[in-house]
């Protein structure tokens, strides 16, 4: 079967190959058109065999091959006129990034060029299941995709399956999403947070079809978390979902009618997991009794979650010995926007290497950014001698890093410490030397004005034989504000006793009253209680939180009262 190429070329597929679908693999025979064939494809609508569009799978006929750091467009025309394309996707997967405007899209435009209008823009699962038809207003019948590949294909991901067929042209469908439970945030109705596995509900009854002779006849949910489910609209069009990890996940709906034709309107809500609070509860046990005591709530500490991945590398790698040769180590950044620079030193917050080594007296560490400007961590000259730049005159020698042999400590840098790290000056200094946060020798502040997407360098240099070292793995901490589009929050925990307050075991409704015994006083915002008891034993009190995602936590604390000596 021949498909047709613009210019009049014609070449023929007849390529054998595996889908993955959810039964399992199994061998299909079939018309393949990869994207990287380019031009204008026409589609033979009385073709016999299943026609699929495919990514460029690096070259290979194996649609399970990742797809290549290629940018591609290609334009799919029906060979019937007055039909339309469908293009209907069974699988799809494209690399994301933590900036999302990063992310590697797949676009889909309603015509026979990237001019027509955009109905699609498929990122890591999202074309899941969907249909992209050329519409009624389209008289081409065609559809044209456009790979933009932004990742330098570094993911390993194996990009899309589609089975590709001529049908009647679309009147599109429209998409209608709203939060059913729990409220949205009330300044943002798209958004809402929710506790660890609460229940979300969203209502799609806002959808309309798009020509009263093509009625909704299923719904596309897309959870965020890597599941799609799709439910037919005789079940309703109400569904909820939950979520056990914290986090950020962006659900989007797409409605499709008994054409076969889907919504083009995404309409994404934004669901927030609260992260889980730390207790720094205190009390006092074990007490004698009538002697005073004391239970404490605060401070409760609130998780922040960031959508930014750890900047780091692992490395195992033994750090070659007196070789005069640096050590390297790479770590590629790619999630800040196309020409984005650093403009403040003090949004690199932290370098931190995990490292051991039987002598810090012969080494000298540095970090390269992208442009090659170099900014010193620690200097030493051969045999423990002067270091070269003068950074520490007074320095140590013989001290180990981390447990030799065995375990790296994490030693990190950013411009507020106060002691480099070989500095002999330093009152904690030990062997091996603590782990803890050190001045560089250099200033950081020499990276502004580099590139931050591109590779960073974390360079070591052993000047003396007869030691030994591991640099396990290292990593740069940048201020999540400068990354484009990274979600960042922070529950927030009220500190009166309508949010977080001591309470009977078992009576979680309750606040401590000095009607409970061996309770004198309560602090007026609850989190504060003055105890004391007149016979011993054992006695068990709660401590609960709320914040404002309306999770509830709360935690048990036991004082032991013992006899006066």
């Amino acid at each position: 079967m021949s498909n047709h190429f613009s210019g009049g070329l014609k070449r023929v597929f007849g390529l054998a190959f595996l889908l993955a679908l959810a039964g399992g693999l199994r061998a299909q025979e079939g018309i393949i058109v990869p994207i990287s064939d380019e031009g204008q494809i026409v589609i033979d609508c009385d073709a016999g065999e299943t026609i699929y569009f495919v990514d460029d799978n690096s070259g290979s006929t194996d649609f399970q091959d990742p797809y290549s750091n290629n940018n591609f467009t290609i334009t799919l025309c029906p060979s019937e006129p007055g039909d339309a394309v469908q293009v209907n996707f069974l699988s799809f997967d494209l690399q994301t990034n933590a900036n999302p405007n990063n992310n590697d899209v797949l676009y889909a435009f309603n015509g026979a060029d990237t001019n027509a209008d955009l109905v699609g823009a498929g990122t890591g699962n999202s074309f899941v299941g969907v249909s992209i038809t050329a519409s009624i207003d389209n008289p081409t019948g065609c559809v044209t995709f456009s790979l933009d590949v932004n990742n330098n294909a570094t993911g390993g991901d194996v990009g899309w399956v589609a089975e590709v067929s001529c049908v009647t042209p679309c009147s599109y469908p429209e998409a209608g999403i709203s939060l059913v439970s729990p409220a949205p945030f009330p300044d943002n109705p798209i958004s809402v947070g929710v506790c660890p596995d609460e229940t979300v509900t969203f209502d799609a009854s806002g959808s309309v079809p798009g020509a009263p002779e093509f009625p909704v006849d299923s719904l596309i949910w897309n959870w965020g978390d890597g599941s799609v489910e799709t439910t037919a609209a005789s079940d309703g069009f109400q569904l909820g979902h939950s979520y056990s990890e914290p986090g950020e996940y962006i659900v989007t709906l797409v409605v499709q009618d008994v054409n076969n034709c889907n919504s083009t309107n995404l309409l994404p809500h934004q669901v927030l997991v609260s992260t889980i609070p730390i207790f720094n509860t205190e009390v006092s046990t074990p007490l004698c009794e009538d002697a005073p005591g004391f239970l404490n709530g605060n401070p409760v500490q609130s998780i922040t979650w960031t959508a930014l991945p750890p900047v780091g590398v692992s490395e195992l790698a033994d750090l070659p010995d007196a070789t005069g040769v640096a050590f390297t180590s790479e770590l590629f950044i790619d999630f800040f926007d196309t020409d984005q620079v650093l403009e403040d030193c003090d949004d690199i917050e932290l370098i931190t290497a995990n490292i051991e080594h039987s002598f810090i007296g012969d080494l000298s560490f540095w970090i390269t950014c992208p442009d090659g400007t170099e900014v010193l961590l620690m200097d030493n000259g051969a045999s423990g001698g002067p270091d070269p730049t003068g950074c520490t005159p007074e320095d140590l020698g013989g001290n180990d890093l981390g447990i030799v042999d065995v375990e790296g400590y994490d030693y990190s840098w950013n411009m507020d410490a106060e002691w480099v790290l070989d500095d002999s000056n330093n009152p904690d200094a030990a062997s091996p030397m603590p782990s803890g946060t050190y001045l560089p020798c250099g200033d950081l502040c020499d990276f502004e004005g580099c590139p931050l997407n591109g590779i960073w360098t974390f360079n070591v240099i052993d000047q003396w034989a007869a030691d030994n070292g591991t640099l396990y793995e290292w990593g740069i901490d940048f201020n999540p504000e400068i990354v484009p589009g990274v979600t960042t929050f922070t529950p927030v925990i009220g500190l009166e006793a309508d949010s977080s307050y001591w309470h009977p075991v078992g009576d979680s409704d309750n606040i401590l009253t000095p009607a409970d015994l061996g309770v004198v006083e309560v602090s007026d915002d609850g989190n504060y209680v003055d105890l004391m008891f007149p016979d011993p034993g054992t006695f068990e009190f709660g401590y609960v939180v709320t914040n404002n995602f309306g999770c509830t936590w709360d935690t048990t604390l036991t004082v032991e009262v013992i006899d006066n000596p």
